[in-house]
């Protein structure tokens, strides 16, 4: 039997779950997931079989990762009897408490000694998480480690950084390479102070593949969307491989069956890789090296001719051509007069303006990308919406009733 429990704020959840009454794990720490997310579904998710169905399966990072249960790395509690011999605890499930920002997990070990207490909350204003631990014995025990619960490390990292120094040295950030294990720093003096931060800084760079590799995987997580219910992917293969690689092009081809939609620059190269596999759609966006991620629409207005040129063998080669652009009339005009079928509305100041607050500016955005849909419509272009989109701007867009497609990614 899966439990699941989440907490929430305007921005986040975090979603906890366990299967037979064994510790929680973190399922779940990102975006603010929808009211009716299918929480058993994405706790099914979450687990990752690396073994092939093999009886020595890997154990779950659970809140205090118990020795017991194989955990090959630091335990989240180590501690011994009264007469010093190791106590190696089993905890079971006895008790749930939640309200509104707030849960406890509370566990008993199999001999009714120990009693642990998970306990989180949300902050709704600052947007921070609070964990902490307690643990109660029925009979004197010696405690060597009691860790606060246990959330996994981003595994998207290169660096950690931690804060050192005393006196006129204060505040110096210390940087050292990623690696998975335990960090320790020892405090003989008892006192913890912005001297002694006792806190890691794991900074997450996005899911690229600028390191090649096997991993992240875009194949596995297309063939997780579509069973989640994509009606399709979209795959950007940019000039520098930043985000994905030729073989993931050809992988999605032989393992989807939801259409592909394949963006990319408007350059020779990818032409032929387009004209090679032939992909549902073909979505043409600008590209800069210097950028992080696509900035901007395409200036259609001011390439006309050479995009014209540049789309007609793709449209004879059986795939639909869609334009990526403002949300701008000029724009959408040169669109429909070089014989794109589709123009896809950049949504991504609409969403900027939204995460900082600022609402008057992206109600401004909002409208012009609704005004912007029916006069495209009205000239028989297909329309899509995409970039930055999350769950708390996607529903507006939803509802232009224009709007055939969204392309939900970061």
């Amino acid at each position: 039997m899966i439990q699941c429990w989440r907490l929430d704020d305007s921005r986040q959840t975090l979603v906890l779950g366990c299967t037979r009454e064994r510790l929680a794990e973190v399922v779940y720490w990102g975006a603010r997931l929808p009211e009716d997310e299918d929480l058993t579904t994405l706790y099914e998710a979450h687990a990752v079989d690396v073994t092939g169905g093999m009886l020595d399966t890997n154990p779950e990072i659970s809140i205090c990762p118990e020795a017991t249960r194989s955990f090959p790395g630091q335990p989240g509690l180590i501690l011994r009897d009264g007469s010093g011999a190791p106590y190696l605890p089993k905890f079971c499930l006895s008790g749930v408490e939640q309200e509104e920002g707030r849960l406890t997990l509370t566990y008993t070990d199999q001999q009714e000694v120990l009693t642990y207490a998970a306990h989180f909350a949300i902050d709704g204003e600052t947007h921070l998480i609070e964990a902490w631990t307690e643990l109660h014995a029925a009979q004197p025990v010696h405690l060597d480690w009691l860790a606060a619960p246990v959330f996994p490390g981003p595994q998207l990292s290169d660096e950690m950084i931690d804060v050192a120094g005393r006196w006129c040295g204060e505040f110096q950030l210390n940087t050292t390479p990623w690696n998975a294990g335990i960090r320790y720093r020892e405090n003989r003096t008892g006192r913890t102070g912005h001297e002694h931060f006792p806190g890691l800084i794991v900074p997450c760079r996005g899911a690229t593949n600028a390191r090649g590799g096997a991993y992240p995987d875009p194949l596995r997580a297309a063939k997780i969307a579509e069973a989640a219910g994509a009606d399709g992917i979209t795959a950007h293969l940019r000039e520098d491989r930043r985000h994905i690689s030729d073989d993931d092009i050809e992988g999605l081809m032989d393992v989807l069956s939801v259409p592909l939609n394949f963006e990319m620059a408007a350059t020779d190269e990818m032409q032929q890789i387009a004209l090679r596999h032939k992909p549902h759609a073909v979505c043409i966006v600008p590209e800069k090296r210097e950028e992080r991620t696509t900035e901007g629409g395409l200036e259609v207005a001011r390439e006309e001719n050479r995009l014209a040129h540049f789309i007609a063998p793709l449209r004879e080669a059986g795939s639909r051509v869609s334009i990526f652009i403002a949300a701008d009339e000029r724009q959408i005009d040169a669109a429909n007069r070089i014989g794109a079928q589709v123009i896809e509305l950049h949504s991504g100041a609409y969403c900027d303006f939204y995460a900082e607050g600022r609402y008057d500016e992206a109600d401004v955005e909002l409208e012009k990308m609704r005004q912007m849909s029916t006069y495209a419509h009205d000239l028989g272009l297909e329309v899509h919406v995409g970039h930055g989109l999350t769950y708390d701007t996607v529903t507006p867009v939803a509802a232009f009733p224009e709007v055939r497609e969204l392309n939900i990614g970061h």
